[in-house]
């Protein structure tokens, strides 16, 4: 499995056509250019997890639901994420994000939900 297998699933999922010139873009966008046909077992954990978000320009008028998507990133990668993760926050379609650092996202979400120490408290910013 490896960088073009994931796209192809995405692809095949969301009942897309993607062109060779719109796949090179994704790739592109995410370093993904020369790896693309590396196998995942032989990629830091830092391009798994740049392999795992490869579709998200796909889905932005979907929900996203995700669990610390910063975990493995370095910090050009974290940067680039966060980037993408407001431009779908000021989108029509929602998400749900999980994380550590809640507080980072307060501008960006009309609400947060927090847990800790075993309960669950809403946030309406």
């Amino acid at each position: 499995v490896n960088a073009e297998d994931e796209l192809a699933l995405w692809e095949m999922a969301l009942n897309l056509q993607l062109t060779p010139d719109h796949k090179s873009r994704l790739y592109n966008r995410f370093g993904f250019e020369e790896l693309k046909t590396k196998a995942f077992h032989t990629l830091s954990t830092g391009e798994k997890r740049r392999a795992s978000l490869l579709a998200l320009p796909l889905l932005s008028s979907r929900y996203w639901l995700m669990d610390e998507p910063f975990s493995g990133l370095d910090i050009l990668w974290s940067s680039y994420l966060e980037n993408l993760i407001e431009a779908k926050a000021r989108g029509q379609k929602g998400i749900i994000l999980i994380t550590h650092k809640p507080d980072r996202w307060a501008e960006s979400f009309d609400e947060l939900w927090i847990l800790s120490h075993g309960k669950l408290t809403r946030r309406t910013l």
